[in-house]
């Protein structure tokens, strides 16, 4: 399922589960742009938070209008709450250099 925000806790996560089994934010656009230039299109991704996870800063409140993070935004989000901000994000900055690493393995072994 593709939605146009970050889905911030796990009962939000929970509601969306009949949906399948994963949500994300980009792969539908990318695919409608190819369909309508006639294009393949085939997405590969790697989940970077579990569906029992949720997130303590308000990601969503730092998106601009375009939908892109505002890092400055994000910054004052948190600062507001250090002791929330910098574990969450260390711990997702590990993960997305596991997921990436995971995700780069797979494309090297692809054959195209």
């Amino acid at each position: 399922m593709s939605v146009d925000r970050i889905v911030q806790t796990a009962a939000e996560k929970a509601a969306l589960r009949d949906y399948g089994q994963a949500v994300e934010m980009e792969a539908a656009g990318v695919a409608a742009e190819a369909r309508d230039a006639g294009l393949p299109f085939y997405a590969v991704r790697v989940v970077l938070d579990g569906a029992g996870e949720s997130f303590h800063l308000d990601y969503n409140a730092s998106r601009g209008p375009d939908g892109r993070f505002r890092v400055t935004r994000l910054l004052l989000a948190s600062a507001r709450r250090p002791h929330v901000a910098l574990p969450e994000m260390a711990r997702l900055r590990r993960r997305l250099r596991w997921t990436s690493e995971i995700l780069g393995e797979f494309l090297a072994g692809c054959e195209f």
